[in-house]
């Protein structure tokens, strides 16, 4: 069966989430453990416990959901279920994570973050999924990608700005409780709604339920003999000590 390529408002839209999305990954890792310590009863050595912690949940996540999200089957697709679950997930994670009480402590704080990585999950895995079935040709995946990566750049943008945005409200360009609240109702306002114009708008994609899957041993053979992918792992555990310290 012949697919037609999504057309550039629909792979704008499906792109659309990946300003929230990258908008609130720079404040989660960066400002909230700053955040805690000095306005809630958390601790940093929690704290540090706490992410550690996170990117085992991660690790434990992301293949579950993926093997849940092939195996899904709806009238509105395999992935489209997904994407509206982790948009409202990570939501309401976001309004407790960033709106803590005074007494909220090393538990509080990982219980919730945990629930914002797991709505990213559950969001993001279905979408990069979503994004390789709408993709026709090696220049779709090429234009597809390209569109998240600007989404990506403006959220980020979106991120740095904030406070000066804010400055006339909170009466100050730091990033204080009052800006720390604003960047969760602002996301909570972006993650929603981009989601649903890109589930409401962007077609399905291919099927490739029918495909039989490869067997795990072969699976992870080919893993470990991907070269490029090995550079790629060993940047991002570079990164990832660097911004754990």
């Amino acid at each position: 069966m012949n697919v037609r390529p999504a057309d550039k408002s629909q792979v704008f839209l499906y792109a659309l989430p990946g300003i929230a999305i990258a908008f609130i990954n720079l404040p989660a890792a960066m400002i909230l453990p700053t955040f805690y310590v000095e306005h809630t009863a958390a601790t940093l050595t929690g704290i540090g416990v706490v992410n550690l912690l996170r990117w085992w949940f991660d690790a434990a996540t992301d293949p579950l959901v993926g093997y849940l999200s092939d195996r899904t089957e709806s009238r509105w697709g395999r992935r489209k279920p997904w994407l509206v679950a982790g948009a409202i997930v990570s939501s309401v994670a976001i309004f407790q994570l960033f709106r803590p009480p005074e007494d909220a402590g090393n538990v509080y704080y990982g219980v919730w973050l945990c629930g914002v990585y797991l709505g990213f999950t559950i969001f993001s895995i279905s979408h990069l999924a979503w994004g390789s079935e709408l993709a026709v040709s090696y220049h779709d995946r090429s234009r597809i990608s390209t569109y998240y990566s600007v989404m990506t750049v403006l959220g980020s943008l979106l991120f740095w700005t904030l406070p000066l945005l804010l400055s006339p409200f909170t009466g100050s360009a730091e990033i204080g409780p009052a800006a720390v609240n604003g960047i969760a109702w602002i996301f909570i306002f972006l993650m929603p709604l981009s989601a649903l114009l890109a589930v409401s708008v962007v077609p399905r994609g291919r099927d490739l339920s029918q495909r039989a899957p490869q067997p795990l041993r072969q699976t992870v053979r080919d893993l470990s003999f991907n070269r490029p992918l090995s550079r790629f792992v060993i940047a991002q555990a570079i990164w990832g000590v660097g911004q754990g310290m």
